[in-house]
Order: structure tokens, then C-alpha cells, then sequence
């Protein structure tokens, strides 16, 4: 487990925002066992006492604000103008930072048993924490203190996070104090990055399965394309997604908060889906097309893993912004299904479905679109003895408005001849 201990300033460094995506972070890595948070009094006293400070001055500003704007368009009737309590607002966020420091793996740093000689010792010299131009800082004495005996008792090294420039000075040769001047760059160091992907996948995983961004997708996977693949020429007549499940399998944060993540989508389809009866249906070689088609009906389960990457950045608040268009994304756009995504046997309807006779016009018949547009056609036969053609010398006789006729029938052809 790492310790780490965060300095006054870094609280106030970050406006006191203990659901910014630094401390859900951090938080996220306590409530795992992998950081052991260290504090003392004299870090949560200070903290409070500039919490306060900043409280009321906030409450004032926004009560003023609040009252200007009730005299401008009170007269209106829609504007409900109620103050803020500054003691009321201080005491909502002490109650947090209170559960922050509380939670099980917070450790206080009691300050019973600090040797006060060293203290007085550094201030005597103007040693630091102690500078010429600022004599007072006993309270960051105490915190050194406070470090420096845990890591005696407990031979464990100690990530101190802090921007006082006395305090990184006073304590920059201890070997077991490795030092950073924010959660950010303490999140980047090499030995502590894993830990914050790892952390990144939760909370990720959280606001993926949210149900408004899980509710995105949902609307992505039913306009889809799907297609069903296999030993026949499916054609898909209905689907529903009955259920989906959105699984962070990676992250990797690449600078800042620019996160690359790998998302697996599992999703169970029921599907309604279709082919030609070949064996049952008439097909008119003379005609080139089916004069009767029977179609076999099939209801069929399947699940579909699918893997995509996506970019996000992770906001201040704790929340995602999906940098891709996921309506452009291709991997959820066209969707195919095959027998390895076949969960049960299909059920089969041998209802005969579709029934009917192609009659079309002999002048239709010469036409390319024809050809173009039937393409289950896939033989030609002689019109004279009924042998197979081949599909270019069909083709060309169909243009030239000419009667299919095999090599052997064209060479006995001749154009006096009525065959």
C-alpha cells in the first residue's frame, strides 16, 4: 500500500473539490487498498480555517449577485430570491472532508509523540521550513515532524504532495519522502500511472453503465445495420436487443486527462430472419427467375462481443466526454452475426411465406436491369436443348436481343435455319 500524504495547499489548490476527477481518483485507489491517505490536525485545521475564508467571501459574493438580480426583475414575478448561509455551507463541506479523512484507509498523524526540540531547533537556525521572511511556520514544522516519525515507526517511504517551497527544501534529502507538486504529476509518475489506469477503468466503468450514457448506445446498436452471415442468403426481417452489457476491459491515459480505453460490448439479439427454400421453389430457366418462391422462416438468439476503442477526456467534475462520434463508429454501425454468435438452435416456420408468379414482359427481359437487379440468378441454360450457358455468352445473346444457345446448338445455327 502507498502513503501519501497531501499538504493544505493542494487542498486549496484544488478549490476544495473533493468530487474533482483528482480526488475521485484518489479516492477511487483508497477505497481499493492501493493508497493509504495520511493527515494530521494541523493539515485539517488549516484547511478548514481557509475553507471558511473562502466560503464566506463566495456566500457574500453570490448573496449580492442574488439581490441585484431580485431588484432588476423582481417586478416580473418569476424570480424566487432566497440568501445562502455561510454556516450552513461551511458545515456541508467540513462534513465531507470529515468522511474523506474518516474513511478506512485514512491514517491521522498524531502529534503526541513529535520531538518539539527539532522544531524549535529550525526556527532558531531559520532552518527550513523556517525563511528569514517567514519565521511562523510552525504549522508545516509539525507536519514534517509528524512525516518523519510515521516513517521511523514504520520504515515505509512516504509520497508527500505539496507545493510550499519550504517544505519541499526541508525535507528534499530524506530518502524515504519522494516528493510532487501536484496530484497531476503525482498521478503521471511511473510507479504510481498502473495504479491510475486501473482507477481510470472504474470509474469509467461507472459512467459508461450510467443510464443516460448507457442509454446512448442502446439508440446506436438499435438503428444499426445487421447482418445475418452464414450458409444461406439471410435476410434479416426484425430485431431487438434484449439486453447489453458495456465492460471497460483497458485504459490508457495519454497526457493530461486524455484517456484511450477499449470497450467490449455484449449484446443478446433476438432476431427474425429469412431465405429461399431452394429446394421447394420453381425456378424457370427460360425465364431466368423464380416463378415460385417458398421462403423458410427462422427466430434465432445470439450473442455479439464486440470490441471498440474510443477516446474520451476525463472532465474536472468526475464525468466523460466521448471524443468520437458513436453514430459514425463502424464497429457499432454494421453489425454481423454468424453461426459462432448462434446461442440456440434457430426455430424454423415452414410456413410457405411468399408466394407468386414473376410475369414480366418480354421487353424487360433484354434489358440490363434485369440482369443487374436479379442477382440470384446465377445459370443459363440452351434455349434449344436446355445444356448450361455460360454466364458472358448469356449475357451477350440478352443484349443483342438473340436466343440463348449453347456452342454446340450456335455452331448448328444458321440464320436461315429455325430451330
Amino acid at each position: 500500500m502507498i502513503n501519501v500524504y497531501l499538504d493544505s495547499n493542494i487542498y486549496i489548490q484544488e478549490k476544495y473539490g473533493l468530487n474533482n476527477s483528482y480526488f475521485l481518483l484518489l479516492n477511487q485507489l483508497i477505497q481499493t487498498n492501493e493508497i493509504r491517505l495520511l493527515y494530521s490536525s494541523v493539515t485539517k485545521g488549516e484547511v478548514f480555517y481557509h475553507l471558511r475564508d473562502s466560503v464566506e467571501s463566495a456566500v457574500t459574493a453570490y448573496n449580492r449577485a442574488q439581490s441585484e438580480f431580485y431588484k432588476a426583475y423582481a417586478h416580473y414575478g418569476r424570480f424566487d430570491y432566497s440568501k445562502l448561509k455561510t454556516e450552513t455551507e461551511i458545515s456541508i463541506l467540513e462534513n465531507e472532508f470529515n468522511k474523506f479523512w474518516g474513511q478506512e484507509n485514512s491514517l491521522e498523524l498524531l502529534l503526541n509523540n513529535i520531538d518539539i526540540n527539532n522544531i524549535l531547533s529550525a526556527h532558531f537556525n531559520i532552518e527550513y521550513p523556517f525563511e528569514k521572511k517567514k519565521r511562523n511556520e510552525f504549522k508545516d514544522a509539525f507536519m514534517i515532524e509528524a512525516i518523519k516519525l510515521f516513517i521511523r515507526e514504520h520504515n515505509e517511504q512516504v509520497y508527500l504532495i505539496t507545493q510550499d517551497n519550504g517544505v519541499i527544501q526541508a525535507v528534499k534529502d530524506e530518502s524515504n519522502i519522494k516528493i510532487f507538486k501536484s496530484l497531476e504529476k503525482f498521478s503521471r509518475a511511473n510507479e504510481i500511472k498502473a495504479l491510475y489506469d486501473n482507477s481510470y477503468v472504474e470509474l469509467l466503468n461507472r459512467y459508461i453503465n450510467s443510464e443516460d450514457v448507457k442509454k446512448k448506445f442502446l439508440r446506436v446498436l438499435e438503428n444499426s445495420e445487421l447482418i445475418r452471415i452464414g450458409e444461406f442468403d439471410y435476410e434479416v426481417e426484425a430485431f431487438d436487443i434484449d439486453e447489453v452489457s458495456i465492460v471497460v476491459d483497458f485504459v490508457t491515459c495519454n497526457n493530461q486527462d486524455n484517456i484511450q480505453a477499449n470497450l467490449m460490448f455484449i449484446i443478446d439479439y433476438s432476431i427474425e430472419a429469412s431465405y429461399i427454400d431452394i429446394e421447394n421453389s420453381i425456378y424457370d430457366p427460360e425465364d431466368k427467375c423464380f416463378i415460385y418462391k417458398k421462403y423458410i422462416y427462422l427466430s434465432e438468439k445470439h450473442k455479439k462481443n464486440i470490441s471498440v476503442d474510443l477516446d474520451f477526456i476525463l472532465q474536472h467534475d468526475g464525468t466523460f466526454y466521448i471524443q468520437n462520434d458513436i453514430e459514425s463508429v463502424k464497429d457499432l454501425s454494421v453489425i454481423e452475426l454468424d453461426d459462432e454468435s448462434l446461442v440456440d438452435e434457430p426455430i424454423i416456420d415452414m410456413d410457405e411465406g411468399l408466394e407468386y408468379a414473376e410475369m414480366l414482359g418480354d421487353d424487360y427481359y433484354y434489358q440490363d436491369s434485369f440482369l443487374e437487379n436479379d442477382d440470384r440468378i446465377d445459370q443459363y441454360s440452351c434455349e434449344n436443348c436446355s445444356s448450361p450457358v455460360d454466364e458472358t455468352t448469356a449475357k451477350l445473346a440478352l443484349n443483342n436481343q438473340e436466343r440463348i444457345l449453347c456452342d454446340a446448338c450456335l455452331s448448328n445455327y444458321n440464320s436461315d435455319d429455325e430451330l
